[in-house]
C-alpha cells in the first residue's frame, strides 16, 4: 500500500509520514520506503509504501489499514497543533472514505481507529519523532529484509 500526500513544510510533512510507517511497522506490516520531497518554500509530498493490510486475511484488516490512514495526520498534529491544512491529510481522508464505503465500515468503528491511530502515535512518539529527523536528513528512507 502506498500513502502520497502533499502538503506543509518539511517537519510537518515528516512527522506526518513517519506516522504512517512507524504505525504500519507496530502493526506488524512491512514499511518499504518513506519520502519527503521539498516542493516550493512552503510545501512537501511525502509518500509511504508499506505491506497492505486489507490485502491480509485477518478479522482486523479493516481497522490495521484505517488506523494507519490517520496515524499520518495524528502525528502531525501532535508535532505542531493546528497545522494540519485540509489539503494536508486528502489523500489520507479519500482513503479512509474508500475503506468505509467498500467494506461498509460504521461511524463507530471509524472513530474508534481514529482514537486508536492518535493513542499509538502517543506510545510511538520517540520512534516518528527519530524517523522523521532520519528523513529530514536523507529525504527518503528505504527499508529491505
Amino acid at each position: 500500500m502506498t500513502q502520497v500526500n502533499t502538503g506543509p513544510s518539511e517537519p510537518c510533512k515528516a512527522h506526518h509520514e513517519a506516522g504512517h510507517a512507524v504505525i504500519a511497522d507496530s502493526l506488524g506490516y512491512k514499511v518499504h520506503l518513506v519520502t519527503i520531497v521539498a516542493d516550493g518554500p512552503t510545501n512537501t509530498q511525502g509518500r509511504t509504501e508499506y505491506d497492505d493490510p486489507l490485502e491480509r486475511q485477518h478479522e482486523r484488516r479493516v481497522e490495521h489499514a484505517l488506523t494507519i490512514c490517520f496515524a499520518g495526520p495524528a502525528a502531525q498534529d501532535k508535532f505542531a497543533s493546528h497545522s494540519l491544512r485540509a489539503d494536508d491529510a486528502r489523500r489520507d481522508y479519500v482513503k479512509v472514505l474508500d475503506i468505509v464505503s467498500r467494506f461498509r465500515v460504521d461511524d463507530e468503528t471509524r472513530w474508534a481507529c481514529r482514537l486508536k491511530a492518535r493513542e499509538l502515535v502517543e506510545e510511538h512518539w520517540e520512534e516518528i519523532e527519530a524517523l522523521a529527523l532520519r528523513l529530514l536528513d536523507k529525504g527518503t528512507l528505504t527499508f529491505t529484509s
